[in-house]
């Protein structure tokens, strides 16, 4: 009998070593193609709001919201433990992927024979064919879970990212083609299905061939601690991310939950688009430096630092320019029908802005293994979630936003307080990172805010004009406050860049 042998996705010696040049790296190679994928799906976005209605979005949203339960429970969490785990065996990659492909066909078969009970809770009979035939992306994409996660392992974001691009231009030019033969909702889910079914294939051929025993499922036992713990976790976070959809949908129908949320998405892009950089790299790192807080730390805070730079123009113009956006997305044939997500949208925004500020304390829980932390804050997120909620509904939708952004400000001191508790990060320090960005944020929204007062311009009845002129004076003012006040920081960062591109092994200080 064998011995089952460490499996090749571990990180070399040297790679160990140069491991803050190997991050950097990665994030260069992963934002070149996650640019190229997202720019693509904003595009294809912007054109999907001229092809489809508020409607098609919201059965969607209805879609998503079942599919999005599947997707979390289908891999048993076993994906984020094979990345977390330090060193991983044949038989424990084998075993899982077994035992990813026995949960995802079990909860497809539950979601088929569930759907007409689903569809009945909504009020709307279409979603039982729309939630049976979306259900398949579950499986399609689950296939190749051990695959990527062996590859995220080895640091192999470059590929992961064209995939991921690669698979998104597919789906969103099926989703334009069939949205403008006039499939409507129906164009939304075969997207979805396309992209899971091609991403799978091209990344079981690209991957790591798995080898081991496929049956050997006691190998794996430990990865289904973690994993299922990582569920339930990720489960409830699921909740709270989802449950004001679910009471949206419910009260108000799927015409105010399409518009609720477009809006919400549009709050949400820094995040997911800066997340889907950064967080696949950041997981690695911080599972890598687990045991040194204070390197820990150090990755935390230029991740943080990054997010906040980056994403405070997009809110200041979210902010001052809500009405204005809406009616351009509009420009295959104008219409006002995205108008109404304007208040939504400015009420979330400052909102939005927070969730980029925390983005990555979760991770770091992971990477610690601190999973009954997470538990505990997760089911706590969606408690003060649920009430927010509840005080809000009675007064609308405006209500609910108005509850949502009130809850994420009174988070924010509790989270830099867990954060102390968890890896010693003082608040003072994190509130230092932070604070310049945000100041000279502020004060380009104040000078935004005295051009709209002033209108000397007279942008009514010119709305692109509008955007343009306001995005460039933003664009400037912050950048240039932005250079007086940390213009040695990028330097240092350009400094830093240009070492890991080069393949240059980081100092002991940049690391």
């Amino acid at each position: 009998m064998t011995h089952p042998q460490p499996y090749s996705s571990e990180l070399t010696v040297d790679q160990e070593k140069s491991l803050g040049s190997l991050a950097l790296r990665s994030s260069f190679f992963v934002l070149i193609a996650k640019l190229f994928r997202y720019g693509f799906v904003f595009l294809s976005q912007i054109i999907l709001m001229n092809l489809l209605s508020p409607a098609d979005f919201g059965l969607m949203r209805y879609v998503t919201i079942v599919l999005g339960i599947v997707n979390l429970i289908n891999e048993a969490g076993l994906g984020v433990a094979l990345v977390q785990k330090k060193h991983l065996h044949e038989n424990e990659t084998a075993s899982s992927f077994s035992l990813i492909i026995a949960v995802c066909l079990g909860l497809y078969a539950i979601v088929f024979l569930s759907a007409p009970s689903i569809a009945s809770f909504f009020g709307n009979a279409r979603l039982t064919d729309l939630i049976r035939v979306g259900g398949l992306s579950a499986p399609l994409g689950a296939v190749s879970i051990v695959h990527r996660s062996l590859m995220q392992r080895r640091f192999r974001f470059g590929p992961l990212a064209v995939i991921e691009a690669s698979s998104a231009l597919t789906g969103s030019i099926t989703a334009i083609v069939l949205g403008y033969l006039g499939f409507g909702v129906w164009s939304l889910v075969w997207s979805v299905l396309v992209y899971n079914t091609s991403s799978s294939l091209v990344t079981i051929i690209v991957g790591n061939r798995l080898r081991g025993n496929f049956i050997a499922v006691a190998a794996s036992m430990s990865l289904w601690v973690f994993g299922v713990s990582a569920v339930v976790q990720r489960i409830i976070d699921y909740g709270t991310s989802n449950v004001d959809f679910l009471v949206v949908g419910k009260l108000f129908g799927e015409h105010t939950l399409g518009i609720y949320s477009m809006a919400f998405s549009v709050i949400s892009l820094p995040q997911m688009a800066l997340g889907a950089v950064l967080v696949s790299v950041a997981i690695a790192i911080f599972s890598r430096v687990q045991d040194d807080d204070e390197r820990l730390r150090g990755a935390f805070l230029r991740l943080t630092r990054v997010t906040t730079i980056l994403s405070i123009p997009y809110f200041i113009l979210l902010f001052n320019l809500a009405p204005e956006l809406m009616h351009a997305v509009s420009f295959i044939k104008s219409s006002d029908k995205w108008v109404p997500a304007a208040p939504f949208i400015k009420i979330l925004a400052p909102m939005g802005l927070l969730y980029c500020l925390n983005s990555f304390p979760s991770l770091v829980w992971i990477a610690k293994r601190k999973i009954k932390l997470r538990i505990i804050w997760a089911a706590f997120s969606l408690v003060t979630m649920i009430a927010a909620i509840l005080s809000g509904c009675s007064f609308g939708v405006i209500g609910i936003c108005s509850a949502l952004c009130i809850r994420a400000v009174v988070f924010f001191p509790v989270t830099l307080y867990v954060n102390y508790r968890s890896f010693q990060l003082l608040p003072r320090i994190y509130l230092r990172v932070i604070a310049p960005p945000l100041v000279c944020g502020a004060a380009a929204c104040a000078a935004l805010w005295g051009l709209g007062a002033m209108d000397f311009l007279h942008f009514e009845k010119h709305p692109y004009a509008k955007i343009v002129w306001y995005s460039l004076v933003c664009l400037a003012l912050y950048g240039f406050s932005l250079k007086i006040a940390l213009g040695s920081v990028f330097t240092e960062l350009f400094d830093v860049m240009s070492e890991a591109i080069r393949k240059k092994p980081l100092s002991r200080e940049a690391q």
